[in-house]
């Protein structure tokens, strides 16, 4: 396995081969613990995944002695059922029930995954902590019905601006966190500038007292270099003071943490353009835009 590609390596199926790259870790897991002589067959229906794909991957990841059986679609209605049910359980346990994006389980799960594949491969990678500025003002004037549509139309708007790459969730109430898979500085704060533009233009429309409202966010921003080790909680952490420095400031605008993960002899060097990026914008607010 130590010498199997990474998985950002490979086309194809991107929740394929993450499910690939869970079950061996767990069967290493196993492996490392001494699971005994038991065995256990573990099938799965890959949707559009041909055999000639299989094979490919069976010999990249070493999966020759895994079982995969071709099935044309309809000639197992059970078996689709099945699989039609763990699918909708997976989801739900992944997702958030108001928004449709990822729950905070899957947001550090994924987080895990994105700063591993930093510090292997030395590439960079940030985090976005996003949240609604005064947003308890906003159900206590117009009710928890208007706060929750708030929170379905923001989370369209986190989904329209982000690529495909990136990863967005809701952490719980009315924060949300971004993970942005191989950007560094510069191009996440273009991402997230681009982002409080847009919601500065956002007019929620709560349809219960036919009104709209108009919020606006704080953000944290902390990207990590991959140079050295650093733990999930401790970048969640930069990035959370972040955002509060940025509520304490003033609301309405960007904070950037201190670059994380860097290597010795990058320590005090700090890419020109990000460099010119920061000096010409302190993001915070356009001057027509109210603060809240």
């Amino acid at each position: 396995m130590d010498n199997a590609k990474p998985v950002s390596d490979l086309s194809g199926d991107k929740q394929l081969l993450s499910e690939i790259e869970c079950l061996l870790q767990a069967a290493s897991e196993l492996d490392r613990n001494g699971a005994g002589p038991s065995r256990l067959a573990v099938f799965r229906l890959f949707k559009g995944v041909a055999p000639e794909k299989w094979e490919e991957l069976a010999s990249r990841f070493g999966l020759e002695n895994w079982l995969a059986l071709p099935i044309r679609p309809g000639e197992t209605p059970s078996l689709d059922t099945l699989q039609g049910l763990v699918d909708k359980l997976a989801y739900q346990s992944d997702h958030d029930p108001l928004t449709g994006l990822s729950n905070r389980r899957a947001f550090l799960d994924n987080l895990t995954v994105e700063i591993e594949r930093a510090r292997r491969t030395n590439t960079p990678m940030s985090l976005a902590m996003i949240d609604i500025d005064d947003f308890k003002s906003i159900n206590d004037r117009y009710g928890h019905v208007c706060g929750d549509a708030v929170l379905v139309e923001l989370s369209e708007l986190i989904r329209s601006e982000i690529r495909k790459l990136d990863f967005a969730a809701r952490i719980g109430g009315e924060e949300f966190g971004i993970i942005l898979s191989g950007s560094g500085l510069l191009e996440a704060l273009k991402v997230l500038d681009r982002l409080r533009d847009r919601i500065g233009r956002m007019r929620g429309y709560c349809a219960e007292i036919d009104t709209f409202v108009s919020p606006t966010c704080s953000m944290g921003l902390a990207c990590y270099k991959g140079s050295s080790a650093i733990t999930p909680p401790k970048l969640i952490n930069e990035a959370d003071k972040a955002l509060y420095t940025a509520k304490a400031q003033g609301k309405n605008r960007i904070v950037t943490a201190a670059l994380l993960g860097l290597a010795v002899s990058d320590a005090t060097l700090v890419r020109k353009e990000e460099k010119q990026f920061l000096l010409a914008s302190n993001h915070q607010p356009d001057s027509s835009r109210n603060e809240r």
